[in-house]
C-alpha cells in the first residue's frame, strides 16, 4: 500500500501499468487502485477481460469510482454483466450505477442481466442503481408494461432512487410484491410527495393488496388530510371484504385525523403535519360513521362512536339507543353510545342497568343534566350498592355537587373508623370539595406510612397500569421491568412478582423508598485508598469483598475491603412518589402493582 501511494504521489502511471503484468495478484490489485487514484481508465478497461476474476472484479469496481465524466467505453462494463463470476457481475453493475449514462446498448445488456438473475437479493440493489443511471425516466415508467416481473420490480426500485413520481404507474401491477414495493417507494422515509395522491386513491381499488400496501394507502390519505381523503378511508372501513385488522387501522387513523402525531403511523418518520379543522372532516364522515353503527363487530362499534364524539358528528338516535339497550354489546360500546346521546332519558336508563360500568357513566351524565335527581340517586347508591367503584364515583359526584348534607354521615363514619378502607380517600376528597366539611381520618400513631394510609385500598389497577407505563413524572418504566419482555429497564428490580408482597410493602416502596432497598439495587459510593472514587449498585458483600454492578455494563466489579478508604451509605435511586403524585395516583399504583404476581422459575418447576 505504501508503494502504491508513493507511486501515485509521483504520478508514475507507467510504473503502475507495468505492475499490472506482475505475476503477483496483490501487486496487480494495488496497481489497479493506484491507476484509479490517477483516474487513468484505459488500462483498467483492458483488464475487464483478464483471466483472473479477482482482477476483473477490481477493475470494474475501480472504474465505477471514476468521475462520471471519465471518457471510457461503458459498453465494456456492460459486457461483464454476463461474466461467469458473480462478483464481477455485481461490481460491473455497481460501476454502471455509479457513473453510467443513458445508453441503449448498455440498457439492453442490463435488462438481459436482470432477466438472468430475477429476484436475486445480492444483485437487486446494484441492478436498480445501474438501471437508474442508464435508463431515462420515461423508459423506466414504460417498463410497467413489461411482461417480465423482474424488470418491473427493478424499474420500481430505480424510480424510487430517482424519487420519480412515475413510480405510481406500478401501483396497479399484477404482482402483489411489486405493488407493495411501489407503495413503499412512494410512502416511506423522505417519500415521493407528488405520488402520494395516487397511493391514497388506490385505497378505493378492491384489489387484494398485502397489509403493508394497505397501511401505506390508508396513511397516504391521512398525510394528505383533506375531507375526501377521510371519506375514502371511512368507505374502505365499511367494505365487507376489508380485513378486520385493516378496518381497525382505518378507524384509528380517522380518530387521529384532526390532530396528527409527530411520528408517522407506519414507518415512524418525523412528519410535519399540522392540525386539521374538524368541521369539514366531520361533514364528510357523518354518513359513513352512521353506517358503521350497523356493524356487528364490537371494536368497530366502539371506535365509530368514539369518532363521532371526537368530531361532534350527530349520530342517528335510534341507532344509538339500540346500542345502549343491547345487553350483548360491550359496556364500552354502550357507554360510548350513552356519552353521544347525552339525554336525560338515556342517563335514567343507564343507572338502572345491571352493568356496573354503564351505571357509573349514567350517574356521571345524570349529575351534569339533572343535579337534583342525581342527588337522590347518589344517596341511594351510597346506601344500597355493594360496588366499591360505584360508591367511589358517587362520592366524587356528591363532592362535585357540593352535597355536604349527604356527605356528612360518611365523614362522621370516617372519623369513627366505621368506613370500608377503599372509601377513605374518596370521602376525604369529596368533603374537601364542599368547602365546609373537614374529614378527620384516624391515622395510626408512630406509623411511617400514616400520611398515606388511605392509599392502601380502593385503587383502580387499570388506571394504575396507565400511570406506570405512561406518567411523564413518575417514569416507572425508565427504571423497572414488569415482565420478561424487552420493555422497561434493569436499573431497578423487575416488578413482575412484586404483587406477592403485601400492600403495606408496596405503599412503603412507593412513598418511602429509602426504608427498604431491594438487594442489589442500592446505590453505593466508595472512595478507595488510591484516591479514586467508585460508584455502582451494591450487588452483594461477602468474604471481605464488595461487589458493585453498573446496569450499563455486562460485568460487575469486585473491590476488596482493604482497598477502601471511605464507604458511603447505600441509597435507593427511587424517588419518593408520595411527594410527586396525588394520593389518588399513589393508590392506583398500589392497586396495579398488587396484580403483578408472576411465579418465579423455581416455582414453575
Amino acid at each position: 500500500l505504501k508503494a502504491q501511494l508513493e507511486l501515485v504521489a509521483r504520478g508514475a502511471t507507467g510504473t503502475l501499468q507495468t505492475a499490472l503484468t506482475s505475476t503477483t495478484r496483490l501487486a496487480r490489485v494495488h496497481a489497479i487502485w493506484g491507476l484509479g487514484q490517477l483516474e487513468t481508465a484505459e488500462p483498467m478497461v483492458n483488464l475487464l477481460g483478464d483471466a483472473d476474476p479477482v482482477i476483473r472484479a477490481q477493475a470494474a469496481k475501480t472504474l465505477g469510482q471514476l468521475p462520471r465524466s471519465s471518457p471510457f467505453d461503458r459498453g465494456r462494463l456492460a459486457e461483464r454483466l454476463a461474466d461467469p463470476d458473480p462478483q464481477v457481475q455485481f461490481q460491473a453493475a455497481q460501476a454502471l450505477g455509479n457513473n453510467g449514462m443513458p445508453n441503449p446498448e448498455v440498457l439492453r445488456a442490463l435488462l438481459v442481466f436482470i432477466d438472468s438473475q430475477p429476484d436475486h437479493p445480492y444483485f437487486r440493489s446494484a441492478q436498480a442503481r445501474a438501471l437508474a443511471a442508464v435508463a431515462p425516466i420515461p423508459e423506466l415508467a414504460a417498463m410497467s408494461r413489461e411482461d417480465s416481473a423482474a424488470r418491473r420490480m427493478i424499474a420500481v426500485l430505480a424510480l424510487r432512487l430517482l424519487k420519480a413520481p412515475e413510480v405510481a404507474g406500478f401501483l396497479p401491477d399484477a404482482s402483489p410484491a411489486i405493488r407493495a414495493e411501489a407503495a413503499c417507494a412512494i410512502h416511506d422515509g423522505d417519500s415521493i410527495p407528488d405520488a402520494l395522491p395516487a397511493l391514497a386513491a388506490s385505497l378505493a381499488n378492491p384489489v387484494d393488496n398485502a397489509e403493508s400496501f394497505v397501511r401505506r394507502a390508508i396513511n397516504a390519505n391521512f398525510r394528505l388530510g383533506h375531507a375526501p381523503n377521510a371519506e375514502r378511508v371511512s368507505r374502505y372501513a365499511l367494505r365487507a371484504e376489508t380485513p378486520p385488522a385493516m378496518r381497525l387501522e382505518a378507524l384509528d387513523s380517522l380518530l387521529a385525523w384532526t390532530n396528527p402525531p409527530p411520528l408517522d403511523r407506519v414507518d415512524g418518520w418525523r412528519r410535519h403535519l399540522t392540525e386539521r379543522p374538524s368541521l369539514a372532516i366531520a361533514e364528510a364522515l357523518r354518513a359513513p360513521v352512521n353506517e358503521l353503527l350497523d356493524s356487528t363487530d364490537q371494536e368497530v362499534l366502539e371506535k365509530a362512536v368514539q369518532l363521532a364524539s371526537a368530531l361532534k358528528i350527530t349520530l342517528d338516535p335510534p341507532r344509538l339507543n339500540a346500542l345502549l339497550r343491547n345487553p350483548k354489546a360491550p359496556a364500552s360500546v354502550r357507554g360510548a353510545a350513552l356519552d353521544n346521546l347525552k339525554t336525560l332519558e338515556a342517563a335514567r336508563y343507564a343507572i338502572e342497568t345491571s352493568e356496573e360500568a354503564l351505571r357509573i357513566r349514567g350517574a356521571t351524565l345524570l349529575a351534569s343534566l339533572d343535579p337534583g335527581t342525581a342527588r337522590e340517586h347518589l344517596a341511594k347508591v351510597m346506601a344500597q350498592s355493594t360496588s366499591i367503584p360505584e360508591r367511589q364515583t358517587a362520592l366524587t359526584l356528591l363532592g362535585d355537587l357540593k352535597a355536604a348534607d349527604l356527605l356528612k354521615p360518611w365523614v362522621e363514619r370516617l372519623a369513627k373508623g366505621d368506613l370500608p378502607a377503599p372509601l377513605h380517600l374518596d370521602v376525604a376528597e369529596a368533603a374537601a370539595k364542599t368547602g365546609g366539611l373537614a374529614a378527620d381520618l384516624p391515622r395510626p400513631a408512630n406509623d411511617p406510612l400514616s400520611p398515606w394510609i388511605e392509599c392502601l385500598e380502593g385503587g383502580d389497577p387499570v388506571r394504575g397500569k396507565d400511570l406506570f407505563l405512561n406518567h411523564i413524572g413518575a417514569q416507572c418504566v425508565a427504571c423497572h421491568k414488569y415482565d420478561d419482555s424487552k420493555g422497561g429497564s434493569v436499573i431497578g428490580p423487575n416488578l413482575k412478582a412484586v404483587g406477592l408482597r403485601d400492600r403495606r410493602y408496596l405503599l412503603e416502596a412507593l412513598t418511602l423508598p429509602q426504608t427498604s432497598i431491594a438487594p442489589g439495587y442500592g446505590a453505593l459510593t466508595l472512595t478507595l485508598k488510591d484516591g479514586s472514587v467508585v460508584s455502582g449498585q451494591l450487588k452483594g458483600e461477602s468474604g471481605g469483598v464488595i461487589e458493585l454492578r453498573d446496569p450499563a455494563q455486562p460485568a460487575s466489579r469486585k473491590i476488596p475491603a482493604n482497598q477502601i478508604a471511605e464507604r458511603g451509605t447505600a441509597m435507593s435511586l427511587m424517588p419518593p412518589m408520595g411527594l410527586m403524585l396525588p394520593k389518588r395516583d399513589v393508590r392506583d399504583l398500589v392497586a396495579y402493582l398488587a396484580t403483578l404476581r408472576a411465579k418465579s422459575t423455581k416455582e414453575k418447576g
